[in-house]
């Protein structure tokens, strides 16, 4: 699961920061409207089309609130991956302080829950009372009633205050598990904090694989499967961050790496030194013959490389 979520390709560049999307992503999306959609054309379709079109855009605005962030407590910001699950701010450079790393986890679920809220205001004043029903239950409504920028409001509302609330679980590696390590980090010490966190977190994952159970006896087969698998993703993901973290305050050894990891880490060192190489081979071209004879796609990774080293040194 972890190497197809790393699988992905680039979005584009804001901020400096590099966009990519798993292509996982996209299967995901396709897959949700295909057993959710209903017939292609009907306003229960075009609906979910929509929400689904809209579910990257909140992803986005989500990390990039967490990159700005960082960047402002001067963490290095490599890239910002979109996936199903949600997305991933990859830092670099020494983890920051407990305060900071508060700070920076927050930021995710406040974007989205202001997102959220500005969402309301415009349905609150439109729809009155009815814009306290479910945000799916409204946006069909509003869809129905050709009014789509209505609809969108209720998507993105609803997504939103998703987003912000699963996000705020006490499990790793949401954001609420790493603010709950923090805070526990800074009253109780690094070993007792981190032993704390691995409880909460713990109680967290049972809590929505629970829930799993409970869908699955209720007969809400797709519902109930989903969360037991995203369970069983957070706890893998999960225990291996706690433990990282605890090497990382000398309390203890990271686990050893899972064929998928070990998979993907070699395979961005060999991709690291074919870019160094065709770096070094571009230099040397450069130095012999001139900046005149390169090509176009020669200077284009020579720009690239550039900027990339402009961006980390002014930070």
């Amino acid at each position: 699961m972890i190497g197809l979520l790393s699988a992905s390709h680039r979005l584009g560049r804001i901020a400096g920061i590099e966009i990519r999307v798993a292509w996982l992503l996209y299967a995901f999306l396709g897959l949700i409207l295909a057993l959710k959609g209903g017939r292609p054309g009907e306003a229960r379709f075009l609906f979910l089309a929509l929400v689904l079109a809209l579910y990257p855009v909140c992803i986005l605005v989500h990390e990039l609130a967490h990159a700005l962030v960082a960047r402002a407590e001067r963490v290095t910001v490599r890239r910002l991956l979109l996936h199903p699950l949600g997305g991933a701010a990859e830092f670099s450079g020494p983890r920051p302080g407990p305060a900071a790393e508060i700070r920076i986890a927050l930021a995710g679920p406040a974007a989205s829950l202001a997102l959220s809220v500005l969402c309301f205001a415009p349905l609150y004043a439109l729809e009155g009372s009815a814009a306290a029903e479910s945000a799916a239950d409204l946006g069909r409504l509003l869809y129905e009633r050709d009014n789509p920028a209505l609809a969108a409001a209720a998507a993105l509302m609803g997504v939103n205050l998703v987003l912000a609330l699963f996000n705020l679980l006490p499990a790793f590696p949401l954001d609420g598990g790493r603010i709950a390590a923090s805070i526990a980090v800074l009253r109780l010490g690094h070993a007792r904090g981190l032993k704390a966190a691995g409880r909460i977190a713990a109680a967290g994952l049972l809590a929505v694989a629970g829930c799993g159970i409970a869908l699955l006896v209720s007969g809400r087969l797709h519902a109930g499967g989903a969360c037991l698998l995203l369970a069983s993703f957070l706890h893998s993901i999960g225990r291996r961050e706690l433990a990282e973290r605890s090497a990382a305050a000398g309390l203890g050894e990271a686990p050893g790496e899972s064929w998928w990891a070990k998979r993907t880490r070699e395979t961005a060192q060999r991709a690291e030194a074919a870019e160094k190489a065709e770096l070094d081979r571009i230099l040397a071209k450069v130095h012999t013959e001139g900046l005149h004879a390169l090509t176009a796609a020669e200077r284009t990774a020579l720009e690239k490389k550039s900027r990339q080293l402009r961006e980390e040194r002014g930070r």
